[in-house]
């Protein structure tokens, strides 16, 4: 029974994240209080803070789910890719928003990076979210044979991190369009190959 009432628990704590989520993506992380959240997802007040007891739990668990969600996009990205070089690829494009449900997870994001600019426990979450995936790229390069053409990979794939960020950005606001993102990012991945020795 009790295993029971934890999975139904971790249910209603979820869904109640993911609505926090969708309010997030429409209205912005200024509509993310206790009150907004519990009419977005059809409960009490009280029954929000039962599971997150104040906004910076809710604003956590929030920016949690949408991380896992993201992670997991990614992971279907990468499918079957088995060489570490398509891995890495296949990790760069997938952060560049193809569809309007990758779109709606990165303006929930966008808005999250903005709102660490005053919330200190969640800046630091961001900035330990990316060193996690920085080490993750470096440690796929050390498993290969490859050996990029630069005395400092840690700066080129932060470089190339920030590329796809950069494009990211530019396709939610319309700037880019994917399919212009994606070459663009395709033609850096190149570069950084380019010249190494496998």
């Amino acid at each position: 029974m009790s295993r029971g009432v934890g999975r139904d628990h971790e249910t209603v704590r979820g869904a109640i994240a993911a609505a926090a989520c969708v309010l997030v993506a429409e209205e912005g992380a200024g509509a993310l209080t206790v009150r907004r959240v519990a009419a977005a997802a059809g409960v009490s007040p009280g029954r929000v803070q039962h599971y997150f007891p104040d906004r910076t739990a809710l604003m956590l668990a929030a920016f949690d789910s949408v991380q896992h969600a993201v992670a997991a996009e990614v992971a279907t990205a990468v499918g079957e890719a088995a060489a570490p070089e398509q891995v890495l690829t296949a990790v760069l494009r997938a952060m560049i928003p193809t569809d309007d449900t990758a779109m709606r997870r990165l303006r929930v994001v966008a808005q999250f990076e903005s709102l660490a600019l005053t919330e200190d426990i969640l800046a630091t979450r961001i900035r330990e979210g990316h060193a996690e995936l920085l080490a993750f790229l470096e440690r796929l390069l050390e498993s290969s044979r490859i050996r990029l053409d630069s005395n400092n990979t840690e700066g080129t794939l932060q470089g190339l991190l920030a590329t796809a960020e950069g494009l990211s950005g530019q396709v939610l606001l319309g700037q880019s369009s994917p399919d212009r993102a994606l070459a663009l990012l395709q033609t850096s991945i190149d570069d950084m190959f380019r010249g190494v020795a496998s």
